[in-house]
């Protein structure tokens, strides 16, 4: 066992007490300067004499104290708590590694004062801010923030209760020092284990956490869409009662023969034509789409590439009822494709967009094309994950639409590049044991 001098032993049970709240206060970022300094004061000497008489016991202390202190009234707050228990096991992994490097180098012979204590908490220290920089580097508070919830919680609780009572145990036998080899891959061999089940647990979260955007983001389109469409049958109307205006103008004028009165509304109707009905709506076929959010990703789209005037020919002679897939994979395949579409016809001049839409018995078809500039990249470099011909571009899209494909076996897609055309053909056969109705419900 390892002979410390009382004082330099009391010194360093003092010092490393910082070290948590060095560690929270970094990994928590919403508390203020003045409640750090209220936490230290009223924390550290409760915890400092608890540790005198009761061990690593005592670190219960600053972890409940913090969260009860920081955390809104009546109100459970998983992130804050989860992060209290990461700030106290990241002192005790510190401490462990540390001891287990410094330990075997170590006299057990002779007492140890305050030398070798100032020492072995410098190095301490340094370990300390090197995971606090790591943390902040891989932005785990944004992780945990993110997918904090109750049980990831209860495995840092776990894990927690589990080092303390190790801890006090081998404290209280004596054998920290002796054993701290084993000890250490102990502690390994935990935080690997927690690791794993961690990573398993934000990945389930994120999912989630995917979905239910991508939910919200289809109701907000739908929302749009919709009042795009009441604004065009709105615009129609107008347009209608417009005219019949101007002809009975136009017709009074004549009557009264008023030159002036004359050429004046028919200025008005020529600039009407040339503007007013310049924004003519013309893809009544995507009322064949019965799926409101299928049917507000290609209206949105349109009127984008319409407000873009882009040449577009859109058509579906079929009533979609059904698709074989599940409809938000559906949405990532044509928004990214459609996206692909306008932003390559854009570039070009007199762009041209066509979408075809087709539907039996046992299939359904989305062919769509687009103008391009003509370039020497083939389709095999185009859905290379990473891949893009503009600077600065992910090129993540094509790349996603074959990742979602291999989640299907019944999705064929087929690209083809020409020198100034890029197309790209989607086939989803039926599967009558496996689809989704295009319905709300279907989510």
């Amino acid at each position: 066992m390892l002979n410390i001098d009382t004082k330099a032993y009391v010194l360093r049970i003092f010092l490393e007490l910082f070290f948590f709240y060095l560690a929270f206060f970094n990994f928590y970022k919403k508390v203020s300067l003045k409640k750090q300094a209220v936490i230290i004061t009223l924390f550290v000497p409760l915890t400092f004499f608890a540790q005198i008489f009761l061990s690593s016991l005592a670190d219960i202390i600053p972890i409940l104290g913090c969260y009860f202190f920081l955390k809104q009234p009546k109100k459970s707050d998983f992130v804050l708590l989860s992060t209290s228990l990461l700030s106290m096991i990241t002192t005790y992994l510190v401490s462990i590694f540390v001891s287990a490097v410094v330990l075997p180098f170590t006299s057990f012979d002779e007492i140890k004062g305050f030398l070798y204590i100032i020492t072995e908490v410098s190095l301490k220290m340094v370990a300390l801010l090197v995971i606090i920089f790591l943390y902040r580097q891989f932005r785990i508070n944004q992780t945990v923030e993110k997918y904090g919830s109750f049980f990831s919680t209860l495995l840092l609780s776990y894990f927690f209760l589990a080092l303390l009572l190790f801890l006090y145990a081998s404290h209280y036998y004596q054998a920290f020092d002796k054993f701290i080899i084993g000890i250490t891959v102990f502690v390994t061999i935990q935080v690997i284990f927690l690791a794993l089940i961690f990573i398993k647990e934000i990945t389930n979260q994120k999912e989630q956490y995917e979905q239910q955007l991508s939910r919200q983001q289809l109701t907000d389109l739908k929302k749009y869409t919709d009042q795009l469409e009441r604004n065009q049958q709105n615009l129609r109307k107008f347009k209608h009662d417009y005219k019949n205006i101007i002809l009975s103008l136009r017709e009074r004028a004549i009557e009264s023969r008023n030159e002036e009165l004359e050429r004046c509304i028919d200025d008005l109707d020529e600039y009407s034509e040339n503007n007013l009905y310049s924004s003519n709506w013309n893809y009544n076929d995507v009322q064949k789409i019965k799926n409101t959010y299928l049917k507000s990703l290609f209206v949105s789209k349109l009127f984008v590439i319409q407000e873009q005037n882009i040449n577009c020919h859109f058509e579906c002679n079929n009533n979609i009822d059904t698709i074989p897939i599940h409809t938000f994979d559906l949405i990532r395949i044509l928004g990214i494709t459609l996206d692909n579409a306008i932003e390559e016809a854009s570039l070009v001049n007199d762009g041209k967009i066509s979408v075809l839409i087709y539907e039996d018995d046992t299939q359904i078809e989305f062919l769509i094309e687009n103008t391009c500039k003509p370039n020497n990249t083939s389709v095999s470099q185009l859905v290379e994950e990473g891949f893009s011909s503009k600077k600065n571009h992910l090129g993540l899209g094509l790349s996603n639409i074959q990742e979602i494909k291999q989640k299907y076996s019944n999705i064929y897609v087929q690209y083809r590049k020409e020198e100034d055309m890029f197309s790209v053909q989607f086939i989803l056969v039926f599967e009558q044991s496996d689809y989704h109705r295009l319905s709300v419900k279907s989510f």
